[in-house]
């Protein structure tokens, strides 16, 4: 887990890495959708919904704006309605399934860029190669899976989020 010693744009406190051990999960092969979002909220039809999509769109696309006790009520919800049980994933889960094996700063490399994954070209990672800012969220299935199947690319991974 966390940045190599040698990663540029590393915080301060980030390292070192350090192997982490997790258990057996599951995880959803993409984030939750807007269709998968507003599914819940109109089976609750007194839930509020705050998670607005910034005239991007919805449909297909990554869930945003849902606060985390949003997210929480939304597992409990499908909890009671499915033999599963689901949660957020934990840090050490998210980040392996984000790096899928790699030991860089993402599954492609130290670099990446908006052709990779849903990204702001102005700012760049590790001097990674501009492309075309898409300007909004992506289709969740844009930009194809990592080789653990995660379709991670068309959502910023936790690495991008927190830089």
């Amino acid at each position: 887990m966390g940045p190599t010693k040698y990663e540029p744009e590393r915080f301060d406190g980030e390292e070192p890495q350090i192997d982490r051990s997790v258990a057996t999960f599951a995880l959803g092969m993409c984030v939750v959708t807007f269709d998968e979002y507003d599914t819940f909220c109109e089976a609750r039809s007194h839930w509020p919904r705050e998670a607005g999509d910034e005239n991007w769109g919805r449909d297909d696309r990554p869930a945003i704006y849902v606060s985390w006790n949003n997210a929480q009520a939304g597992f409990t919800w499908l909890n009671g309605r499915t033999s599963a049980t689901y949660r957020l994933p934990s840090e050490a889960e998210w980040e392996y399934a984000c790096h899928a094996g790699a030991t860089g700063s993402f599954w492609r490399g130290d670099t990446i860029s908006p052709a990779q994954a849903d990204c702001n070209n102005n700012y760049m990672y590790n001097s990674g190669k501009k492309s075309n800012y898409h300007e909004q969220t992506l289709l969740v299935r844009s930009l194809g899976a990592n080789p653990l199947g995660f379709l991670l690319g068309a959502w910023q991974c936790l690495e991008t989020l927190r830089r």
